[in-house]
């Protein structure tokens, strides 16, 4: 991001793409909002 606001933008597959068994999606954002959120989210695999 340019400024290193504190915006994330996610994006899913699931049901746009007919994937909607599974789950798969991706966020983009600034690199401390980022490392932030990897603090608090529980591990997918």
């Amino acid at each position: 991001m340019e400024n290193d606001a504190p915006i994330v933008v996610t994006r899913t597959f699931s049901k746009a793409h007919g994937f909607a068994a599974g789950r798969l999606g991706y966020a983009v954002g600034a690199t401390r909002v980022i490392d932030g959120m990897k603090e608090v989210l529980l591990p997918i695999i």
